[in-house]
């Protein structure tokens, strides 16, 4: 055997296992979910990655980065809708967290006043502020404000 089998045998064997740990949603485990989402994100299974997830938020409702998750497969998959209603979901449970703002502006449904709010609020890593003023950019692009949109993409 090769070395690229063995390696490919293994991921094999890992990705059956991960499915077998989170086939029962009574005993599914949140990491082992986490860890086989970005397995079947990686190989393309799109369904089967939003069935899985689907499944998990149901036993844990409140937990932001499966719903971030299902948001990022659905915008993989062209169901825009259901995207906005993930990422909106987020924005129910933690009103500043900023990668989903950010999905939003992505997917032309944020508000301006919101993306300023959030650009105010003291806690943001570098990363976060470059991501609101692309937010902030976007938005003003979208609704025909060119200039002030090319200022804050400068």
């Amino acid at each position: 055997m090769t070395d690229r089998a063995i390696n490919n045998a293994g991921k094999s064997l890992s990705l059956e296992t991960l499915r077998h740990a989170c086939m029962d949603s009574d005993s599914m485990d949140i990491d082992a979910v986490i860890e086989l989402s970005g397995m079947l994100q990686s190989a393309g299974y799109y369904g089967e990655l939003l069935e899985l997830l689907s499944r998990a938020a149901l036993k844990w409702s409140n937990n932001i980065d499966l719903k971030l998750r299902m948001g990022r497969v659905h915008q993989l998959m062209g169901n825009l809708s259901d995207a906005v209603d993930c990422f909106r979901a987020v924005r129910r449970l933690d009103k500043d967290h900023v990668l989903s703002f950010v999905a939003l502006a992505r997917l032309r449904d944020a508000d301006l006043s919101d993306c300023y709010l959030l650009q105010k609020s003291g806690d943001l890593t570098s990363q976060e502020e470059i991501s609101l003023k692309y937010a902030e950019a976007r938005i003003l692009e979208q609704s025909g404000r060119y200039d002030e949109a090319f200022q804050a993409y400068a």
